[in-house]
């Protein structure tokens, strides 16, 4: 996207922003109130008209405050395909070290691959890494990269394409077609759907794993006022050891 097309885009936001005025819901990543979210064309999801936050940037978000992590002074933060309104946040914390990364998109500060982080051991307190492994062919090695640079007292927060009636993880490497992918995982550019073995994939190379349900379990005018969805789920990663 060209300087133009920037340009437009924020202005088209700040006027969508403005017809949508209200106090019914709370983007808690920009800290903006609306009438209501803007709506996903396909139905699925709702948007910020100010920082284009999603249900699951949302939820990441108030994990994090109701965590404590953001008030510890001097963070030290891989942020993976970062997102714009949770960027925004994290570098404003006190004192952070903020570092975005990713396999290729222009904004990143860095770019490459998860399988292989090029990072010392133990570099970061904390590492966000949300809808991220749903893509990467071999997850068990970005895993143990992700354990690799994550502090001792610090924290790997995930969020993955999740399917909680499933026991364990659906990846077969004979599904390639992107019809078939989109039946299976979901998405065209997935490689598998994960199951319930999820925290036992993500504790094998060190880590204590807790799944934060926050907008399962909450009530009906929490998820409306923050705009969540019922099936986004966090896993919260401290190592061990």
């Amino acid at each position: 996207m060209n300087l133009v097309q920037r340009l437009l885009a924020a202005s088209r936001r700040r006027l969508i922003a403005l017809a949508l005025r209200g106090d019914r819901v709370a983007c808690p990543l920009c800290e903006r109130r609306y009438r209501r979210f803007q709506r996903d064309p396909a139905g699925y999801d709702a948007f910020c008209p100010r920082c284009g936050s999603r249900a699951r940037h949302r939820v990441l978000w108030l994990a994090l405050e109701r965590s404590g992590i953001p008030a510890r002074p001097g963070l030290r933060v891989l942020h993976m395909a970062p997102e714009h309104g949770l960027e925004a946040r994290l570098r404003a914390l006190p004192g952070v070290r903020y570092l975005s990364a990713d396999l290729a998109h222009p904004r990143a500060m860095e770019h490459f691959d998860l399988e292989e982080i090029p990072h010392e051991d133990a570099g970061f307190d904390l590492v966000v890494c949300s809808h991220v492994l749903e893509h990467v062919a071999d997850d068990d090695r970005a895993i143990g990269e992700l354990r690799r640079v994550t502090a001792p007292g610090g924290d790997l927060l995930v969020m993955v394409p999740f399917d909680p009636t499933r026991e364990a993880t659906l990846e077969d490497p004979a599904v390639v077609a992107a019809e078939e992918r989109r039946a299976a995982y979901w998405a065209e550019d997935h490689v598998r759907l994960y199951g319930r073995d999820l925290t036992e994939r993500l504790a094998a190379p060190g880590f204590a794993v807790e799944m934060d349900r926050f907008a399962v379990d909450c009530d009906e005018a929490t998820r409306a006022r923050y705009g969540l969805r019922r099936d986004e789920v966090l896993f919260r990663c401290r190592p061990t050891g």
